[in-house]
């Protein structure tokens, strides 16, 4: 969705919710390219406070970053009667599993994970790690 649009909502009163995971990074790019076994690279963001944009231009906003606060913020946004967002920041490393894991996908994250290590980026390895398997 581009700025345009969201003043289209605005002067067209759309009740349009919008909720974007802003996981300061292009999640599902880095996800492939580590499931091929590169090294990523170019793929992290500097994200603006989304919210703060949506307001600026009229639009019902809210901006998430602790989890207790989140099922509040979606009812508030989803009860709105015009245009909202909700900007919820997640974990930049949460891993997107595809419905079916492949052979060459595993072999491919594997290789991965030997040239983060070998790359002295092996903090990368332990942050994913933490946040997809042992925390739960």
């Amino acid at each position: 969705m581009l700025m345009g649009d969201f003043l289209t909502l605005v002067q067209q009163d759309l009740p349009v919710k919008v909720i974007i995971f802003n996981n300061s990074t292009l999640g599902f790019v880095a996800m492939e390219m580590k499931a091929s076994g590169f090294l990523e690279t170019g793929t992290t963001l500097k994200n603006p406070n989304f919210a703060d944009l949506a307001r600026s231009v009229g639009v019902h906003a809210i901006r998430v970053e602790d989890p207790a606060e989140l099922e509040d913020a979606v009812k508030d946004i989803l009860s709105h009667d015009g245009p909202a967002l909700l900007d919820v920041v997640t974990n930049s490393q949460e891993l997107s599993m595809p419905p079916q894991i492949k052979a060459e996908q595993v072999k491919g994250f594997s290789l991965w994970a030997l040239k983060t290590v070998m790359n002295g980026r092996g903090d990368e390895l332990v942050d994913l790690t933490l946040s997809n398997f042992l925390e739960r």
